[in-house]
């Protein structure tokens, strides 16, 4: 039996790309989340892949579209506080959540929350 050819891994942010059941490529690719954290997806379909790709690009975060996270005078306590807050609460358990805030003011901030992370 001849091996299937292994598929490419398509580039961060690009979203999925295949065919559906009535012959027309969809595109597909998260465009954001809600305040839930769920993800806003959006899909657009073409006749040819690439046509579907195309139909896409406008909704795509283009290069360097992405806000800078780190400021340059930002230090890594702050940096630490904005990321748990913003970022990793939404996707964890309360309780862990509570543990990562107190292990982080135990372990992290008495020895490097004054650093700046460009520095470390």
């Amino acid at each position: 039996m001849p091996r299937k050819k292994a598929t490419s891994k398509r580039a961060n942010n690009e979203g999925s790309v295949y065919k559906n059941k009535r012959g027309l490529w969809v595109a597909q690719a998260t465009i954001g989340y809600d305040e839930n954290g769920k993800q806003i997806r959006k899909a657009v379909s073409g006749k040819t892949r690439a046509e579907a790709i195309a139909n896409l690009a406008p909704y795509l975060p283009k290069n360097g579209a992405r806000k800078q996270l780190i400021q340059q005078d930002m230090s890594l306590q702050n940096h630490m506080q904005f990321w748990l807050m913003k970022y990793k609460k939404r996707t964890i358990a309360p309780r862990t959540f509570e543990r990562y805030i107190v292990n982080a003011k135990r372990y992290i901030y008495p020895y490097m929350g004054n650093y700046l992370p460009q520095n470390i």
